[in-house]
């Protein structure tokens, strides 16, 4: 169902990007210790925000150690990281992970 998940939020935010006043570049994030970020999205000014698509009920550590990563590496680039969730039921269900995850279900704050 993960696939299934990453492939909608992939074309949803290509769609978002081709009316964005900011026009992000769209890239995937992978480190030789196989830790990813789905999507990074990074505005003109250099600034990324992540995002990962998981379909669990419940967010982990484990879930977020890409962000993590990503965040270390970028330092002051890096502006926001979210999660996007698939909860069953419909039932939002907050659950803080560190300082990777800022919210679930956005693409991250503008600013």
């Amino acid at each position: 169902m993960s696939h299934v998940l990453e492939a909608f939020v992939h074309q949803e935010l290509r769609k978002q990007i081709t009316w964005s006043h900011t026009q992000p570049a769209l890239y995937y994030y992978r480190t030789a210790a196989n830790r990813e970020v789905d999507f990074v999205l990074q505005r003109r000014n250099g600034q990324l925000v992540g995002i990962e698509v998981k379909a669990a009920v419940k967010l982990t550590t484990d879930h977020v150690k890409g962000l993590a990563d990503l965040a270390a590496t970028a330092g002051k680039r890096f502006r926001q990281a979210s999660c996007c969730i698939r909860l069953d039921g419909g039932t939002i269900r907050r659950s803080a992970v560190g300082r990777a995850v800022a919210a679930m279900f956005a693409i991250g704050r503008s600013g």
